[in-house]
């Protein structure tokens, strides 16, 4: 039993400030590697009490007295003074980069020692057993123990850690490489597993077994010990694209690799997304991956329209028996795919104006929310300058926008220029002497543009004409390319009945028509009403200009 002082460095738990180590403590009985199911590794390790001389504990025999598993040469823990104290025992493992290590585990014995993750024991044997590529090193510390050999609860200690296999693009290909280190300290009191430990090179304690004095003066475990395993894994699917309202479908591989023969196997999935308010959907809930071979799982994202534009995430995992999974991140890009929206005020579609009226542009472009904004917004003349009124007849007004994502809109208003309005007066001569007619001595139209169409209708009972043969029906006078003075022959210089009504309508291609309506009256001035004729038309009317 070696009388060392063991040190702990500084920062250690305060209260631990001595620690006797034995040297030759303890030993590496057996070692070895299984699974469970595809994607871990269990390493089964039992550790004993050194007795050497087998005079107390004849039970740790660890098979081949071999450099790097020496327990031939461990100094004997068993004397005739046994120590009976408590301890911490430190095991090490290195395993291949990217391997998911416990952060803790218990053994599997009556005492049910926890074993904590230990960065400081992890430092000391990554300097101590230089690492070899591809490899690292994670140690753990035990709570407090008995080295006790006398006691039967204390002579042998079985642990068996589950590790992740290292994850990846693809299923770990293996094989598994892997050794461990067995280490014991004596001490007053049990340090933190996150306590510095210091171990100086060649110690007896720290790195107890296998010896380090054995290894022809190279503190390095030069082999490792490999085992098959199996692994699976959820494999990228490509990138996917999606604008605002649509839903993006990305498509999982799982892919089984499986040279240890644990045959098909069986998952259950579930998604995520960071997309914000999106809830992905999956085509099933599990399927089984057929050994050495793929299946497939779909997932579902539909982009609410509200979503900022850039890269987001979905992944999938997929969960293997009682908790041995597989993750996959895949991008979503949500892209603006919603063109603009084109609002024109003026001109209003359907609109009418008079030749060389003035009005003033007025439209507007706008992009949804969290779109990629309006790049550009052009009409035939910019906002606030005058519409072309220029030429009488239809025209169209078209608002072109474009988005900075290249989505493009249009819109367009149809409207009419119309000639000015036409107007002219009507003139009369009358005498309105008797209840019953009024006696005209003149029936004029003047004023009349120039190229106008004049049509005059009587209506009534006293309306005079050897044809009209039925009673109400209508007689009309019509001039053709009219202007300046018309004379209404055929009522100028007659009598018409109270009641009788002159309607006289001046119209002119793509012109505001005027209508004037004369309506004799007992007694009275025949009363005239004026109103205004959309141009083409000669009934319907519009407000005048």
């Amino acid at each position: 039993m070696s009388g060392r002082l063991y040190r702990l460095s500084k920062g250690a738990a305060a209260g631990v400030v001595l620690v006797v180590a034995v040297g030759g403590c303890v030993s590496i009985k057996s070692q070895s590697a299984s699974q469970r199911l595809p994607g871990v590794v269990t390493l089964n390790v039992q550790v004993c009490v050194s007795d050497r001389n087998q005079d107390t504990y004849t039970g740790c025999v660890p098979g081949v007295n071999t450099a790097e598993n020496d327990n031939g040469t461990d100094g004997d823990r068993i004397g005739s003074t046994p120590v009976v104290g408590n301890g911490q025992l430190l095991l090490g493992f290195r395993v291949p980069d990217g391997t998911v290590a416990p952060a803790s585990f218990r053994s599997d014995d009556t005492r049910a020692l926890a074993f904590n993750l230990s960065p400081g024991y992890t430092s000391a044997l990554t300097a101590e057993y230089q690492p070899i590529s591809g490899l690292h090193w994670v140690g753990y510390l035990s709570d407090s123990t008995s080295f006790n050999a006398q006691v039967t609860d204390n002579q042998l200690t079985t642990v068996r850690p589950e590790f992740g296999l290292p994850p990846g693009a693809a299923p770990y290909a293996g094989p598994f490489l892997w050794r461990v280190v067995a280490g014991s300290r004596q001490n007053l009191s049990t340090a933190p597993a996150s306590a510095p430990i210091d171990c100086p090179v060649g110690d007896d304690d720290c790195f107890d077994s296998p010896k380090l004095s054995t290894l022809s003066g190279a503190a390095v475990l030069t082999t490792s010990l490999t085992t098959t395993v199996s692994d699976y894994a959820v494999l990228a699917p490509g990138a996917a694209t999606a604008g605002h309202g649509e839903t993006a479908t990305l498509t999982f591989p799982l892919a089984s690799s499986d040279p240890a023969n644990k045959g098909n196997l069986p998952v259950t999935l579930s998604a995520a997304t960071s997309v914000p308010g999106a809830q992905p959907a999956l085509s099933a809930g599990a399927v089984t991956i057929p050994r050495n071979g793929q299946a497939s799982a779909t997932v579902s994202v539909a982009v609410p329209p509200s979503t900022a534009l850039g890269d987001y995430t979905v992944t999938l995992t997929a969960t293997a028996g009682t908790g041995v999974t597989r993750t996959r991140a895949a991008k979503l890009t949500v892209v603006d795919r919603v063109p603009p929206q084109v609002s024109i005020g003026t001109p209003a579609d359907g609109a009418t104006f008079v030749q060389a009226q003035r009005a003033s542009a007025a439209y507007s472009c706008s992009d949804e929310f969290n779109g990629s904004g309006v790049a550009s917004c052009a009409g035939p003349v910019p906002v606030g300058a005058a519409i072309d009124t220029s030429s009488p007849g239809r025209h169209a007004f078209t608002v072109t926008a474009t988005d900075a994502a290249g989505n493009t809109a249009s819109q367009t208003s149809t409207y009419t220029v119309t000639s000015p309005p036409v107007s002219f007066n009507l003139t009369f001569g009358f005498s309105a002497s008797t209840r019953k007619a009024t006696k005209f001595t003149a029936l004029q139209a003047k004023l009349v543009p120039a190229g106008s169409t004049l049509t005059a209708t009587c209506r009534g009972k006293g309306c005079p004409t050897k044809k009209v043969k039925r009673k109400r029906k209508a007689v009309t006078f019509t001039k053709h390319n009219a202007s300046g003075t018309v004379t209404l022959t055929p009522w100028a210089k007659k009598s018409l009945r109270v009641g009788t009504v002159l309607r006289v309508v001046v119209t002119k291609p793509g012109a505001v028509g005027m209508v004037k309506t004369l309506t004799v009256r007992a007694r009275k001035a025949p009363k005239v009403a004026t109103a205004c004729l959309q141009a083409g038309s000669t009934s319907k009317r519009v407000a005048c200009t």
